[in-house]
């Protein structure tokens, strides 16, 4: 009976393709795959959104110094490759403390800024385990458009209300966070 199966299970062996956890859309390629990481992944989502927003409300100095550290920071630590395996929960953790940092609209001196930005691309670079350039290169792509783009429209408005629909929209990233923390933490 187990001879009999032999000859399928070398074949299915021979036939299986490497498991990919990480792909987003079969065939697309590791650099679009990796665009969309960020995209698919939701701790990774709203911590982008929150930084961006967060960073976004600064002065002009705290701003630069944090984008710089972030981009720096997160394309390093994703070229290292994968150092280290965080809980399922750290990068949902950092989504609700900048959802709450967005949320408070706190000032922060620049260096203060930076940091904060720079932990964060550890912490999700770490995370990613981006094991090939491609992927890698495509991920900080992808975080690097969300972060931008939020830190682009949020500096750029100047209504008062409009300020307090940021703020809003960081305390509804922190409660999702929250949420999803709880999920993780039963499971």
């Amino acid at each position: 009976m187990i001879l009999r199966r032999l000859p399928l299970v070398v074949s299915f062996s021979v036939l299986a393709f490497p498991a990919r956890a990480h792909d987003a859309l079969d065939g697309a390629g590791l650099f679009v795959n990796g665009i969309l990481h960020p995209v698919v992944e939701p701790a990774h989502l709203l911590a982008f959104l929150a930084l961006g927003l967060w960073i976004g409300r600064q002065d002009r100095d705290a701003l630069r110094r944090a984008v710089i550290a972030f981009a720096v920071a997160l394309i390093a630590g994703l070229l290292a490759g994968p150092l280290a395996a965080l809980p399922p929960a750290v990068p949902i953790a950092l989504a609700l403390i900048l959802g709450g940092l967005a949320a408070g609209g706190w000032p922060a001196p620049a260096r203060v800024v930076a940091m904060v930005a720079l932990a964060s691309a550890a912490l999700i670079s770490f995370d990613s385990a981006a094991d090939d350039w491609g992927l890698a290169l495509g991920i900080w792509a992808g975080a690097m458009l969300i972060v931008l783009n939020v830190v682009n429209i949020t500096m750029r408005i100047e209504a008062a209300w409009l300020h307090i629909a940021i703020r809003i929209a960081g305390a509804w990233i922190a409660a999702i966070a929250l949420l999803l923390l709880a999920l993780s933490l039963r499971a």
